[in-house]
């Protein structure tokens, strides 16, 4: 496992109170049967039973909304996007509805992927997303660009195997963060150089920020904050966009 955790640092607790009702949600989305249609900013999708469901976690339309507005930030075309965890797809298809030139979206769950494919049948827009199964940049092309890449990470943590989580599970949780390590250690090899920009959404609240920023920094990132929610539950859940910007001849 690559050393993620900040020196001095031998392990990564678990955070009880948030672990217990992310498990309390994913006993929720277990429940769910059948595939149900949700709007989000003012589109409607379809979401199948085993995707990440939008209804249960909290946070979905706000980082929809910020994509939407990171997109609208981009002047030149073409705009071409990554998306990693794409679950149902509603995030990559609102930003080529609001001006992206072609999305590439990925997701580890082949239930996920066939979410995405009927939503973007759906919206017409099958000619501008490649849909594809992918763990992080597993699949990706050395010679694949994006002037955009956005994560909607799973920034929970549990003390257990990633090889033995569900795939719902891994849409909530990264133990030690070994995924985040590989978005960060790669992610500067898909970005259009000079204009390409990247995104995670993270929690402080319910994810671990040292370990966040230590893997950052060892990477050669900057951290900074965009925009954040705050649920009004107690525990507080927040949840930001962050924008993490590549250092250059710096210490």
């Amino acid at each position: 496992m690559a050393n993620v955790l900040p020196p001095n640092t031998s392990t990564m607790e678990e955070k009880p109170l948030y672990l217990e009702r992310t498990r309390l949600k994913l006993q929720l989305a277990k429940d769910v049967h059948e595939k149900f249609e949700v709007n989000i900013c003012n589109e409607n999708f379809m979401i199948y039973p085993n995707v990440f469901n939008p209804n249960i976690f909290f946070g979905t339309e706000f980082l929809a909304k910020e994509l939407i507005g990171i997109v609208s930030e981009f002047h030149k075309k073409p705009l071409n996007v990554l998306e990693i965890g794409t679950g149902a797809g509603y995030i990559s298809i609102l930003a080529i509805l609001n001006g992206a030139s072609h999305v590439t979206c990925t997701d580890i769950n082949k239930d996920a992927l066939e979410n995405a494919k009927e939503n973007a049948r759906k919206h017409n827009i099958t000619d501008r997303i490649t849909i594809k199964y992918s763990d992080v940049f597993s699949t990706l092309n050395s010679e694949d660009k994006f002037e955009l890449i956005f994560w909607n990470y799973p920034f929970g943590h549990i003390n257990k195997p990633i090889n033995e989580l569900e795939l719902l599970e891994r849409a909530l949780v990264d133990p030690f963060y070994q995924s985040l390590d590989t978005y960060l250690k790669y992610a500067h090899e898909y970005l259009n150089p000079n204009v390409g920009r990247l995104f995670i959404g993270f929690s402080i609240t319910a994810g671990y920020q040292q370990s966040f920023e230590y893997i950052a920094k060892k990477y050669g990132w900057d951290i900074s904050l965009r925009n954040e929610i705050k649920s009004d539950t107690h525990p507080v859940m927040q949840i930001g966009t962050y924008e993490l910007t590549k250092r250059f001849n710096r210490d």
